[in-house]
Parts: structure tokens; sequence; C-alpha cells
């Protein structure tokens, strides 16, 4: 029975499991080398092509960069928000702690984060 994988999840476990071009080598060389020493020869001969076709099918580079792109205006539209609600608070005369455990709740965010956050963009008097 064949269960189709939702591509978000596949496509982020294959980019964990394979950063560079080599590994995919890596890959190719390790399905050859098995063969050679009869290690599951006989389902990796007769599956090879579908093998190392299925894994190189999957990885869509252009999908890859639009998903990074995706994943960078992500980010910065959430510390563009974090950075509006530091100035604004600093402008209603909150306090720094206060503003902090602000952006903690608002953003779920660790404190160590944070901290981070507010020295880069709590103003001096």
């Amino acid at each position: 029975m064949y269960y189709k994988l939702n591509t978000k999840y596949k496509d982020r476990l294959f980019q964990l499991i394979f950063h560079e071009k080599n590994e995919l080598l890596e890959l190719y060389n390790a399905v050859n080398e098995s063969i050679r020493n009869d290690v599951l020869a006989a389902i990796l001969r007769k599956n090879r092509g579908e093998i190392v076709n299925s894994i190189l099918t999957e990885w869509d580079e252009e999908e890859y960069r639009d998903y990074l792109k995706e994943e960078g205006i992500k980010i910065g539209e959430e510390r563009g928000k974090i950075e509006t609600t530091i100035e604004m608070c600093q402008e209603f005369r909150f306090s720094k702690e206060d503003t902090m455990d602000r952006i903690i709740k608002k953003f779920s965010l660790k404190e160590e984060d944070a901290k981070k956050y507010m020295e880069k963009y709590w103003k001096c008097d």
C-alpha cells in the first residue's frame, strides 16, 4: 500500500538528511557498494533505479529556495513586530521589565531571546 507523504514535511526531512550534493553521491555509492558486496543485492538490484530516482526526484532546488525565502520573510516579519512592540512600549513609558514580559508572552519567546531583542531595540534615554 502506498501512502502519500505531506511534501512539506518530506522536503524538510530530506533537507535535514542531505545538506550537500556529495551526500547524495555517497548514497548512490553506498547503494552500488551494497550491490557489489551482495548486501541486500537482490532487493537493491531490482529497485536500484527506483531507490536513487525517488530520492533525487524529491529534491526540488527551486522549491527549496522558495521555502528558504518564505522562512526568511516570516523571520523578518516576526522581528519587525517585536521591534515595533518594543518601540511602542517605550513610547507609552512601559518599564523595560514590563516590555520584556510582554514580548515573551506575545511572541512565545525564551527569556534569553527576549533579552537579545531588548538589547537590540530598546533605545536608551
